[in-house]
């Protein structure tokens, strides 16, 4: 069995979603490979609204929000180091997204790219890190 960095799993679902497997709130030695890999095929689907993944600590967590077509995550790191991810191709668009629901996201931290979160979400889940191959601003709280 595959032993992941993260401790739990919380996916909510777009509204009318017609997934007859929705992934309910999955912790400890209920987050597996196949509960990871349907999650992933659930976000490539569309039907997910949120994601929210947490170390055992609570001290380490990622959070990602899809709406319309765009993505942001941000990730937080032993409750101080706050990671918000870059997008190069908009590094200076300050056009505002309603993707979250608890005010604008950037354009520069958000996506269209869905394979791009879903790369960043399963490397957080095995590693607790933001991914390397991707760009991240970076602040202390």
């Amino acid at each position: 069995m595959k032993k992941y960095f993260a401790n739990s799993l919380y996916v909510t679902y777009k509204k009318g979603h017609t997934l007859p497997e929705a992934i309910p709130y999955i912790e400890g030695n209920m987050l597996t490979e196949g509960i990871v890999d349907k999650m992933t095929k659930h976000i490539h689907l569309g039907e997910v609204r949120s994601i929210q993944v947490e170390d055992v600590t609570q001290e380490t967590s990622l959070e990602a929000d899809f709406k319309d077509g765009w993505a942001t995550v941000y990730i937080l790191k032993e409750g101080t180091k706050y990671f918000e991810f870059l997008n190069s191709k908009y590094l200076d668009c300050e056009i505002k997204l309603d993707i979250t629901g608890n005010g604008p996201t950037y354009q520069k931290n958000a996506t269209e790219d869905i394979k791009v979160m879903e790369d960043i979400i399963v490397y957080f889940i095995e590693k607790g890190e933001p991914h390397p191959n991707y760009m991240w601003e970076e602040n202390n709280q």
